[in-house]
């Protein structure tokens, strides 16, 4: 339930029970014509006759006296399929509007619609002060009726106001609606249930913000406040009392007095908004709007999918939630005049293409919603991938600034980008000099993989290509699926960093369970000289081997590199004084008793060093020989991120993850590859 006014052109400027107006040229009421447009699409209204109305606020419940915030008007009634309207009398009617108009013109008179940015076409000027003639409006939505009281010619609804058509609750308003007669007020009171008792209604509906008139100003504010007050009154005074005491003629005091009486009563507006914007529930709304509503509305994510749907079937836009296909809505937002543009629209459009990018991107990606730094609208964040995407903005770009891009071209370039990233982790090596790196690292790879060796490989019903990214003796499988729309045609589903420069151990698969169930290219094998604890090895030529490793029993034999991305270098003295640890390698992450992935944690005893380093950022590594307890093992740790000097008779601790070469000892059968 809004309150507003029409402009010469019939559209609708919403005036919330704040004082707050804004343009909304997405609603447009012709009144001869007996119509409503919004967003292109045009309804008829039905007349329901006349009548008296007068709307009030109620900062304490319905239960409570209100205050009147819309005097008593005659208008003219009209039914939509599902709200109503009230048009009729002058928008001078709303409280404070014509002070805002003809003496205190606060600027800007007339705020631009919700989540637009930039200059709005329009100036306020031209949208506020209307027309002389020009009506109020009175809009409600059958939804925002809670309840309603009839008593003879006189109807009594009680519903709730929404801040810039969101489901943001601002205030509780009534709207008393005298009909001519009583049939007419008990055929419309039909329509609405009825409130028996308001305290229960009261209790029903929350608003969302307070609404307490009360000053809460801190003890600066109020001397400030204080201060002008004491200018505006104290200097004409001052003046006239000056010209008394000292009998100082009027005629040269006069002007000073006029200039000064002048200015104070200029300065008096200025007061006014200074202490309006000092009340408590402008505070409140300030600090709660609109970042309580981004949050209510990510926690509702993506529920609200199915809503936008049907909003837009309304307005002739089909959308098929099984097929991710974005021409319709592209077409239906590049034909919108840009100062349609319609926030609380938009931002669930934002949500239904974030949604489709999470389709597209899979694997169950974890992601989360945060605020953006000065605004604090919602911004889908991938941690893993390094990857933030403001969906609104994309709505913006095609509804106000006609952007060409093709929305399911950009959906799906998004989405690649998102796919490569989360196949990239985890990667150690030296790949990158810092972790958030992962997005440069990112456009590097695919800037190499047209110039690197490729090749194409059926397995099952699926076709794979994996191009090794090399600068010997590191390389890193990018590995990629063929798959069907929506997207690009080739999905990345790993890539899995190497060094051929590394020693051949010798192992058996796990008996019971020779594969993670996570997926099929994670070998669970019990090393020899370690066959107490198995471990899990990611394999990086599993498209060579296929999945027909699982059912060898004999010795195999892999080329293991152990990449450490931190580790800490430990006395002799210190080891001793944790008695309960020893020399060990264990997976780091267990599940039904077997490794969920290739991650270990470990300490051993330092027996050699040598240096290397990436070729591909120059990063320098220690190549650092362990010995734990009779199993022997390689491993690559970055100098910088290693906690001390390694030498020979120390023990060295961390985590690292084993990827491996198994050699293949027969063909395989197809099957599909598990990411």
């Amino acid at each position: 339930m809004e309150l507003g006014y029409l402009t010469k052109a019939g559209h609708y400027v919403e005036v919330d029970s704040f004082g707050r107006r804004t343009i909304c040229k997405a609603l447009r009421i012709d009144e001869s014509k007996k119509s409503t447009e919004f967003l292109g699409v045009s309804r008829s209204i039905e007349a329901l006759g006349q009548v008296q109305v007068t709307v009030w606020l109620h900062r304490n419940g319905w239960a409570n006296p209100g205050e009147r915030i819309l005097g008593r008007s005659r208008a003219r009634l009209y039914r939509t399929r599902t709200g109503h309207y009230v048009l009729g009398g002058s928008w001078r009617r709303i409280k404070g509007m014509t002070a805002d108009a003809y003496y205190w013109r606060p600027r800007p008179s007339v705020w631009a619609p919700f989540l637009w940015r930039g200059k709005f076409p329009d100036k306020a000027t031209k949208l506020f002060p209307p027309g002389r003639k020009r009506p109020f409006v009175l809009r409600f939505l059958d939804q925002t009726v809670t309840g309603s009281r009839r008593e003879g010619r006189i109807v009594e609804l009680l519903g709730f106001e929404l801040k810039d058509f969101s489901q943001f609750v601002i205030g509780k308003l009534s709207a008393e609606l005298e009909f001519e007669d009583e049939a007419s007020a008990e055929s419309f009171a039909k329509s609405f249930p009825v409130a028996d008792d308001r305290g229960k209604l009261d209790t029903a509906v929350s608003v969302d913000v307070g609404r307490d008139k009360r000053l809460a100003a801190t003890r600066r504010e109020k001397l400030t406040l204080a201060s002008c007050i004491s200018s505006i009154i104290g200097i004409p005074s001052l003046i006239a009392l000056l010209t008394i005491a000292l009998h100082l003629p009027s005629s040269d005091t006069l002007p000073l007095l006029e200039i000064s009486t002048v200015l104070a009563v200029l300065a008096i507006p200025s007061v006014f908004r200074y202490r309006r914007r000092l009340r408590s529930e402008i505070r409140d709304l300030r600090m709660k709007w609109p970042t309580e509503y981004f949050r209510r509305w990510t926690s509702q994510f993506p529920l609200r999918s199915g809503a936008l749907i049907a909003t837009l079937k309304e307005l002739n836009v089909t959308l098929d939630p099984t097929m991710i296909d974005m021409r319709p809505l592209q077409n239906f937002l590049q034909r919108l005049p840009p100062d349609t543009f319609f926030g609380a629209l938009a931002l669930d459009i934002s949500g239904y293409l974030a949604h489709a990018f999470l389709q597209i991107v899979g694997r169950g990606a974890r992601f989360n919603w945060r605020p953006e730094v000065g605004t604090a609208e919602p911004v889908l964040v991938l941690d893993e991938a390094y990857l933030s995407i403001n969906f609104l903005n994309k709505v913006r770009n095609i509804w106000i600034s006609k952007g060409k891009e093709e929305l399911d071209h950009w959906l799906w370039n998004g989405a690649r980008v998102a796919e490569d990233r989360l196949a990239l982790q985890p990667i150690a090596l030296g790949f990158m000099k810092e972790v958030n790196q992962l997005p440069q690292l990112h456009d590097d790879l695919r800037n190499a993989i047209p110039i690197s060796l490729s090749k194409q490989q059926r397995m099952g019903e699926h076709i794979y290509r994996v191009t090794w990214i090399r600068k010997s003796p590191f390389d890193i499988a990018w590995t990629e699926i063929e798959k069907p729309p929506p997207g690009w045609g080739l999905a990345t589903i790993a890539a899995i960093p190497f060094c051929s420069d590394t020693k051949t151990l010798e192992g058996k698969l796990e008996a019971s369970s020779p594969r993670s169930p996570s997926r099929e290219d994670l070998a669970i094998v019990r090393f020899k000289s370690n066959d107490l604890v198995p471990l899990g090895v990611l394999l990086h030529n599993y498209l060579e081997v296929g999945p027909a490793y699982v059912k060898r029993s004999d010795q195999l034999e892999l080329k293991i590199i152990a990449a450490v991305e931190e580790a800490q270098v430990v006395t002799p003295r210190m080891r001793d004084l944790q008695s309960q640890v020893r020399e060990s390698i264990g997976p780091k992450n267990m599940g039904q008793g077997i490794p969920m992935d290739s991650q270990a944690a470990f300490m051993g005893r330092i027996v050699s060093i040598s240096e290397t380093a990436n070729p591909f950022t120059g990063i320098p590594l220690w190549r650092i020989g362990i010995d734990f307890s009779g199993f022997n093992l390689d491993v690559l740790v970055r100098k910088d991120k290693c906690g001390g000097n390694p030498q020979p008779g120390l023990f060295l601790a961390g985590t690292l993850w084993l990827v491996g070469d198994l050699l293949p000892s027969e063909p395989s059968p197809p099957s599909e590859y598990i990411g």
